[in-house]
């Protein structure tokens, strides 16, 4: 037996599979779920969850949302312990209907009365079956398929020749954006234009991630966008605009960030889209990124500030950028203040 073709969990029998995420090779579910392949989906797992209770309003309508996405996660589950590719199929018969009732009775009752959008006390009501039902499905890539397709509000004039920027809904616009003559004296480095490709890169690909809902886990998307950015984390230069996208990519290869996407052309389209859309696409794609910041710096460093060690979030928050300071939070916010300031002193311009 060739050493190449063992699974590279067990290293006794010759591997039939591959992580889709950290691409590991392996045999059987068993060795997918061995303790050596846990830590492949913790750091966005919570992430995940999050999106899922926290996508709709109505109590009733969060209720049954929960439990059909955990019923169809049962369901494959059970499938995949017989056949990893295999696809959840329906209930074939009568008996399994009623079980399936009598299932969906069940959850009901145990999410009846809470807040959905409360993660911990989410967690807290379900079963260990659930539970790793769940994270089988984040570890095996298929939760993706759970959620509906996110369409970004830049790709909405990206089918027609001429859309009117008044008949798009774009994120709002910070006010009272400051001159720019008056925080910068000198004559503003070349490399500022690149740079801004790399931060409005990083923007499309976090609010994508988190399918539109970057607000809604503030501290969890401020980690993920400057992760992803090297201009906001490190103070990195770019020679050009394409070496300041594709700088999105490597950086989460590098630091095993997961991304919406496995193509580097679908990032650079969606920042392509965002830049062609005008200096309005442009300020509104800061803007969201600066209040996002903004409400994330609130959240985890303000006096009204929850930290919290529970179950939830000691198993699976994020680890990217650990070291994200309040200091360090605030020279990036004062960043793009400047890269605001930068875009809007020239409003007749067009050209980033």
């Amino acid at each position: 037996m060739s050493s190449s073709n063992l699974c590279n969990i067990c290293k006794n029998n010759d591997f039939k599979y591959s992580c889709p995420k950290c691409n590991i090779l392996y045999c059987s579910l068993a060795c997918y779920k061995s303790p050596q392949h846990q830590k492949c989906s913790e750091e966005f797992y919570r992430k995940c969850v999050e999106d899922e209770i926290s996508a709709t309003s109505n109590p009733t309508e969060d209720v049954k949302k929960m439990y059909d996405i955990l019923n169809r996660l049962n369901q494959q589950f059970e499938e995949d312990e017989f056949d990893l590719n295999a696809q959840p199929t329906e209930l074939d018969s009568d008996d399994e209907a009623v079980d399936a009732e009598d299932e969906e009775d069940d959850m009901a009752s145990r999410l009846e009365g809470i807040d959905i959008n409360d993660s911990e006390e989410i967690w807290k009501r379900l079963t260990d079956v659930e539970k790793k039902d769940f994270q089988f499905q984040i570890e095996n890539g298929d939760i993706v398929k759970l959620v509906p397709k996110y369409s970004p509000w830049w790709s909405a004039h990206s089918n027609k020749l001429v859309v009117p920027i008044s008949d798009i809904s774009i994120p709002e616009i910070c006010d009272s954006i400051p001159v720019f003559s008056k925080i910068y004296k000198k004559e503003p480095p070349s490399c500022i234009h690149n740079n801004l490709w790399n931060v409005i890169a990083a923007y499309a690909t976090t609010v994508k991630y988190f399918n539109g809902e970057h607000k809604t886990n503030p501290w969890e998307a401020t980690k993920y966008l400057v992760a992803l950015s090297a201009n906001l984390r490190k103070n990195a230069n770019f020679p050009d605009a394409d070496q300041a996208v594709v700088s999105i990519q490597i950086e989460a290869l590098t630091e095993g960030i997961p991304l919406p996407c496995d193509e580097f052309v679908e990032i650079e389209k969606d920042c392509r889209q965002i830049v062609s859309g005008g200096i309005e696409f442009k300020l509104a794609a800061l803007s969201d990124t600066l209040n996002t910041l903004k409400i994330a710096k609130d959240q985890q460093f303000g006096k009204n500030s929850k930290q919290t060690d529970s179950e939830f979030n000691q198993r699976f928050e994020s680890h990217l950028v650990s070291d994200l300071s309040k200091s360090s939070l605030n020279l990036i916010i004062k960043k793009l203040e400047f890269y605001l300031s930068f875009v809007n002193k020239d409003s007749h311009k067009d050209q980033v």
